[in-house]
């Protein structure tokens, strides 16, 4: 039997959440070299970040600081693996 706990997945998290333009922490988990691209989107589309990493393999922990202010409400962090692969996590500013 599988048994996951704590918040997020086991491939990212995202932290602190709610969270702030200052203050957002991103976290690869046992993850392939290559690039990732991370876009912060708002529930109309408009996206105030886009970012490509460049991981070397493993686990790492980036800080990402979008360029514009964030105003309060729901956004997607949504993320495309190397291989291709989208995971979208919601977050709270």
């Amino acid at each position: 039997m599988k048994v996951h706990g704590g918040i997020g997945n086991l491939e990212f998290n995202v932290y602190p959440n709610p969270a702030t333009a200052g203050n957002l922490k991103f976290q690869l988990v046992n993850q392939k070299a290559g690039l990732y691209e991370v876009r912060l989107v708002n529930s109309f589309g408009r996206i105030f970040m886009a970012r490509t990493i460049q991981h070397k393999g493993g686990s790492s922990l980036e800080n990402i600081r979008p360029e514009v202010n964030i105003p309060k409400g729901i956004y997607r962090l949504e993320i495309k693996t190397p291989a291709g692969n989208r995971q979208v996590i919601s977050l709270v500013f």
